[in-house]
């Protein structure tokens, strides 16, 4: 089996090579407005569209109309398949009409694909793109396998290309030990918190740039529009929401690589984050959090890794049940200490929490048979002891080891 691996690595162009570029984009958005007005006018008079085959066959005419078209075909090609995609969207999955793209608003991507990757070549320092030639960039990692498209892409004042590759697919493992299990469960107070009472603070960028946020977004209201000034505010708005973009994007990259090292089988809870979000008084904290984004990169690691996520049911009582004797009770959220009446238990709730998603991970992994997960000491051969109901293992244990039953992660 084959997967598919992106890579994104910035480009460093020259000014030259920026015009280029911008003008590549602009010839993107004005074939995909001239295809996108044939359609409209052919629904007006014979209530049909053309889709992709049908507009394919009118850029070379395009072309040769308009002669200053001198982007690479493959770029045009795929801009038809943007449309086809988005006209039987419309239709068929209920998404609203494509609309006319604008210069201010529209950055289109430039993607070279199929046969025309043969003519993409790169080196440490560089890259060969076709027509344009070589441009510097700052190639960070290695690029494996087999290359199907290179896209060039614009986020602010940064360019990037994104290079899709083919590779092989590493065998996935089916039989762990419970001692390469990690249970995270993701707060507000804490981003994360492991079953082995691990704890990543949250960083917090929106918060910590929402002060100069505010009177950047100030500036840009009392700015003329259409002002050249305005234009300069908007693009200093647009670097401080790329500014904590990037934070964010690296230090769930950095964690979830961090954990995906560490622990072959990794469980976490399936969050309703859109029915969160609409909580007035947490959705800002909860959107600068980004834990769909560090699930999704914590999820393809573990699946290039030959490891296993799994989301535990999103009914499971992790907060609300005692991980020792398994009663359950009510918490407030602004209970931070977990007191459990039956068999004293008295600990951080969030640290209950993890221990109980690795618990109810390894009941739910072990009851769908796609993994076997064996307690410690266990052979693959043997049966699988007990696993996932009152077991705690040794690194559960320390949590509660320093005063017997009775200690908090808040007084450690």
């Amino acid at each position: 089996m084959q997967k598919i691996s992106a890579y994104k690595i910035r480009l460093n162009p020259t000014s030259d090579q920026i015009q280029t570029l911008i003008g590549w984009q602009g010839q993107l958005r004005f074939i995909w407005n001239k295809l996108l007005e044939i359609n409209i006018n052919k629904y007006d008079t014979e209530k049909k569209f053309e889709f992709r085959y049908d507009m394919k066959k009118r850029l070379p005419a395009l072309k040769k109309e308009f002669e200053w078209l001198n982007a690479p075909a493959h770029a045009f090609q795929n801009c038809v398949f943007d449309l086809d995609r988005a006209i039987v969207d419309c239709f068929k999955r209920g998404k609203g009409f494509p609309h006319y793209k604008n210069k201010h608003t529209a950055n289109p991507s430039i993607e070279i694909s199929q046969t025309n990757t043969k003519h993409i070549k790169w080196w440490s320092d560089k890259i060969q793109i076709p027509i344009i030639g070589k441009i510097k960039w700052t190639y960070h990692r290695k690029i494996k396998g087999r290359l199907l498209s290179a896209t060039i892409k614009r986020d602010g004042d940064q360019w990037y290309v994104c290079m899709l590759t083919e590779q092989a697919v590493v065998d996935q493992q089916t039989q762990f030990q419970e001692d390469d299990c990690i249970g995270i469960d993701l707060g507000l107070k804490d981003f994360a918190i492991t079953s082995d009472g691990e704890v990543f603070e949250t960083p917090k960028f929106y918060r910590k740039k929402q002060k100069k946020l505010k009177r950047a977004q100030q500036k840009l209201s009392r700015k003329e529009k259409a002002s050249r000034n305005r234009e300069k505010q908007r693009k200093k708005v647009a670097k401080i929401h790329q500014k904590i973009r990037f934070q964010r994007s690296n230090f769930h990259h950095q964690l979830s690589s961090a954990i995906t090292k560490r622990y072959p089988v990794v469980f976490v809870e399936n969050l309703n984050i859109k029915g969160m979000i609409k909580n007035r008084k947490l959705a800002k904290s909860i959107a600068d959090q980004g834990w769909a984004q560090f699930i999704t990169y914590l999820k393809y690691k573990q699946q290039w890794a030959g490891n296993l996520l799994h989301q535990i049911d999103r009914w499971a009582p992790s907060t609300k049940a005692c991980h020792r004797c398994g009663s359950k009770k009510t918490i407030t959220l602004d209970e931070r200490t977990y007191v459990c009446s039956h068999c004293e238990l008295v600990m951080d709730r969030d640290a209950n929490a993890a221990i109980n998603i690795l618990q109810f991970g390894i009941r739910e992994t072990n009851t769908a048979g796609t993994a076997e997960i064996y307690a410690c000491g266990a052979i693959s051969d043997g049966d699988p002891a007990l696993v996932g109901s009152s077991y705690v293992a040794q690194k559960q244990e320390s949590i509660l080891s320093s005063e017997g039953s009775c200690c908090s992660l808040e007084q450690q």
